[in-house]
């Protein structure tokens, strides 16, 4: 026998590194974890203007991006900042051009086909998200005036992407988590 007992006290040793290896993997993984808060929807005006329409249930947002995973593509389309937080209820801007009340460091223009996009509000740690809603162009093709796109969480968890009138997205944004 070792010095201090079966397998010595590098047995102990590896019992500890073990231990304290979990407990950071642990930490890591959790501190990582942003909260949802409220969902991303789109939207189209009369005229055919693609909209940013959130809905958000009570944590501050200061910002909105467009991102995709697409080859050759950055991935960040653009940024949307609004001129001051917002927390509660839904707001609409373009995001083909120029919104009053909001900068821009780009405007989404002609989407690529087959292409997907997601929209998706922050807070300004990024540690509240919207749920993002998901968009390639052939979806806003089903876009009406007054209808919301959004991804939509059921109870089983699985996602699926929805088009229901304005007043019904309002209603299920923030009851769906």
């Amino acid at each position: 026998m070792g010095p201090m007992g079966p397998g010595g006290g590098r047995s102990a040793l590896r019992r500890r590194a073990g231990a304290v290896g979990a407990g950071l993997a642990l930490v890591a993984t959790s501190a990582c974890t942003a909260g949802q808060d409220g969902a991303a929807g789109l939207s189209v005006t009369e005229d055919g203007h693609l909209l940013g329409v959130p809905a958000l249930c009570g944590r501050k947002t200061v910002g909105a991006d467009v991102v995709t995973t697409a080859a050759g593509q950055d991935g960040l389309l653009g940024t949307w900042t609004p001129d001051h937080a917002l927390d509660f209820g839904t707001v609409t801007w373009r995001l083909d051009g120029p919104a009053e009340g909001r900068d821009a460091t780009a405007y989404v223009g002609a989407l690529d086909p087959g292409t997907t996009y997601r929209l998706y509000t922050r807070s300004a740690d990024d540690g509240w998200f919207t749920t993002q809603v998901s968009f390639t162009a052939a979806d806003l093709d089903r876009l009406a005036p007054g209808t919301v796109r959004y991804d939509r969480t059921g109870p089983d968890g699985r996602t699926t992407a929805a088009v229901v009138p304005l007043d019904r997205f309002i209603a299920e944004a923030c009851h769906q988590h």
